[in-house]
């Protein structure tokens, strides 16, 4: 699977934040390609909250996860075998800002 990440932030995050979006990236397609090597295709999984946190419609999915004490959201989708990672918000404590941004994002761009 290809990773593609269209989100341009991602390339200003400094370098714990960069290696704790990667570790968690690589964690996502582990699961996704563990699933379909069991013959579970990506549209297909269900009750997995680790791989599918949010379903925000239009094929977008956010990831959540904890990478070297950072927590990270992730908003991707997957497009013709390729992941595309749109948005990354790390998280600080309590804050849940990230969810009205993923929301706007999804509705601009619809597919």
């Amino acid at each position: 699977m290809n990773v593609t990440y269209i989100d341009k932030n991602f390339m200003k995050a400094n370098s714990d934040e960069k290696k704790a979006v990667d570790s968690s990236v690589n964690k996502l397609v582990s699961r996704i390609e563990a699933y379909e090597r069991e013959g579970t295709p990506f549209e297909r999984i269900c009750n997995d909250d680790k791989v599918k946190y949010d379903v925000l419609g239009n094929g977008y999915y956010t990831f959540k996860n904890q990478s070297q004490r950072i927590q990270l959201r992730i908003l991707y989708r997957i497009k013709n075998d390729d992941l595309q990672i749109h948005m990354i918000h790390v998280k600080k404590r309590n804050n849940k800002n990230y969810i009205g941004q993923f929301e706007n994002y999804v509705k601009c761009h619809s597919v």
